[in-house]
């Protein structure tokens, strides 16, 4: 997916119930990043107490990158949700996503 601007907003919602060890995992890349704009990466148990995993900004890699996030930490739920959202200021701003997984991982 692309993000762009500061319009750019995708939320999905995953069923974590029964998980032992998730694991969030997606490649991005960032593009024509300034001082000031960024994107954030966000998770929540049920759409209103939300958990900041990761904001990109214009340090990030313009190439893809794998980046990982271990949910053990955060209350898992069957309204489980994941928010991508742009904040940058022009429209060649943009962050790009691909291949996001909540994998189960063995201990």
């Amino acid at each position: 997916m692309r993000l762009r601007t500061n319009t750019g907003y995708v939320e999905r919602r995953v069923n974590l119930t029964g998980f032992n060890n998730p694991r969030l995992e997606f490649y991005a890349k960032i593009n024509s990043f300034e001082a000031g704009d960024q994107a954030i990466v966000r998770v929540s148990p049920n759409g209103t107490t939300w958990t900041m995993l990761k904001t990109f900004t214009n340090a990030d890699s313009t190439s893809y990158t794998l980046y990982a996030f271990d949910l053990n930490a955060v209350t898992l739920s069957n309204n489980f949700r994941i928010a991508f959202m742009g904040q940058m200021n022009a429209t060649n701003d943009q962050i790009y996503i691909d291949d996001v997984n909540v994998l189960q991982r063995t201990p």
